[in-house]
């Protein structure tokens, strides 16, 4: 894997600007629209894919080739991004008349939308997204790094079928390192070896880090131009955020001459930087299907919040500690600069005592997305709370308040194809304090009627639930003085 390339090889990797690659890998298609939702670019099998007569043409209105109903379903997949680089999905959607259901992704682009598209299969969608919560039962308990990396590789492996997985870290010096595998057992192992900086150009981290799954299904296959190439103004479309972004031909030699025909990369993000990627090898053409690679991509997210969790393990503290800042403050860590949970004498004082038993001891998240519950959950528990229990229904909401009736709790008020109303009424019966949790502003004017006691709007996250907390725990403290006095 370690090559030995001429420094002038090196670096015109370096200077590659695969994001520009004007082609896709020929198991989807893709259209990018302007502002206006003309088209501006489109990849050269999107008629045949699409079941058209024709290939529709640069300048042609979307609507003259979609329906109504799907061109509605992508404006409203835009509009539920939060920013930055994120990628909406929209499962079995049926894009022109007539014609077969559809997974797509969509995603803003330099001032246009580009719309990736592949055939649905419905019989292995809800399979595939029912993984999540196994593996993550199976990851949770774990402490220890080596034991995490190792179990990750072996589930990678079972839930994806390739050859070979690594997961690899990067140092500081910026080489690599396979700390973890799983693999076929006629195939040479990898484990512990080191990688060059080179390995790797910048501008591929780069991209790793943005777009957290990324997938070559045959590298010895033809790749699909997209035409025009380029836009009026000579500028190319940027496919930073692509799924279906064909490779470059630099990269499928290196692959060629590992004697690997298809790959899927999954990163591992820590605090906004590249800590490494689980990488999968395949000595065959290998196509996970639609649903099994968002899986991945949660994985993705979710391994990152588990590592992020037992790399802070590794700090002094007894379950009742603080994130500010970038600093991590431990209640009973040796003597130092005050915490967060202690600005009125020592860690013993009368104070420090009383804010930390105004904190809520325990907390219900209803959240139908798991990356949001998970990163909650941790943020909670960094902030101090001893006991943090999610659910993603209504009926199992209901029935973790049946078996304790929590301190505070935060509840998303949709949860697919049903809304948290009553677990609302539930939990003001029981005269418990909640913040409603949504992505719609229309639903400012429930919050008295649904008896919560405020709106956490989404996106949110550490700085949103601390300001929550600490009000929650004033509140505590005023109410506990004023039946003292």
């Amino acid at each position: 894997m370690n090559h030995d390339y001429p420094p002038s090889k090196l670096t015109e990797c370096d200077r590659e600007p695969i994001h520009h690659i004007a082609a896709v890998q020929s198991f989807g298609g893709l259209i990018a629209v302007n502002a206006d939702w003309m088209i501006a670019h489109r990849s050269i099998n999107c008629g045949e894919m699409l079941g058209l007569d024709d290939l529709p043409a640069e300048g042609d209105r979307l609507a003259d080739h979609f329906l109504p109903g799907a061109i509605d379903a992508l404006k409203d997949a835009l509009l539920r991004q939060s920013g930055g680089d994120n990628v909406e999905r929209i499962s079995g959607l049926q894009l022109v008349r007539g014609g077969d259901l559809f997974d797509c992704a969509v995603h803003p682009s330099e001032g246009k939308v580009v719309i990736e598209f592949e055939p649905h299969a419905e019989e292995e969608y809800s399979d595939h997204l029912a993984m999540i919560g196994p593996i993550l039962s199976r990851l949770e308990p774990i402490r220890e790094l080596d034991q995490l990396c190792v179990k990750a590789a072996q589930l990678v492996r079972e839930m994806l079928g390739y050859d070979r997985v690594m997961v690899y870290t990067l140092h500081t010096d910026e080489s690599g390192e396979v700390i973890a595998e799983n693999r076929r057992e006629d195939l040479k192992p990898f484990l512990s070896l080191r990688f060059p900086r080179a390995d790797i150009p910048q501008q591929a981290r780069d991209l790793f880090r943005r777009n957290r799954c990324r997938i070559i299904a045959d590298m010895e296959a033809e790749a699909v131009p997209i035409e025009p190439p380029c836009s009026m103004c000579g500028d190319p479309l940027d496919l930073s955020m692509s799924v279906l972004r064909s490779h470059s031909e630099m990269h499928a030699e290196y692959m060629r001459n590992m004697g690997v025909r298809a790959s899927m990369t999954i990163s591992i993000v820590r605090q906004g930087r590249l800590w490494g990627m689980i990488s999968c090898h395949h000595t065959e053409p290998k196509l996970p299907p639609y649903s099994l690679r968002i899986v991945a991509e949660v994985f993705s997210q979710m391994f990152s919040l588990l590592l992020d969790k037992v790399l802070q393990d590794v700090i002094p503290h007894d379950s009742a500690s603080v994130l500010m800042g970038e600093n991590y403050h431990a209640r009973g860590a040796p003597s130092g600069p005050e915490t967060a949970n202690d600005t009125g004498g020592g860690p013993g004082s009368r104070t420090s005592c009383e804010k930390r038993s105004s904190l809520p001891g325990h907390v219900l998240v209803v959240e139908d997305s798991m990356m949001i519950a998970l990163d909650t959950e941790e943020n909670l528990k960094r902030l101090g709370v001893e006991s943090v229990q999610v659910e993603s229904d209504v009926a199992g909401a209901l029935a973790s308040i049946a078996d304790r009736v929590p301190d505070f709790a935060i509840i998303d008020f949709n949860l697919g194809s049903e809304t948290s109303e009553p677990v609302a009424k539930e939990l003001q019966a029981k005269g418990v304090r909640f913040v409603l949790a949504t992505g719609y502003a229309e639903l400012k004017d429930q919050i008295e009627q649904l008896g919560a006691i405020g709106l956490l709007r989404k996106p949110y996250g550490r700085e949103e639930i601390e300001k929550l907390i600490t009000a929650y725990a004033k509140e505590t403290r005023e109410f506990s003085q004023a039946q003292d006095g």
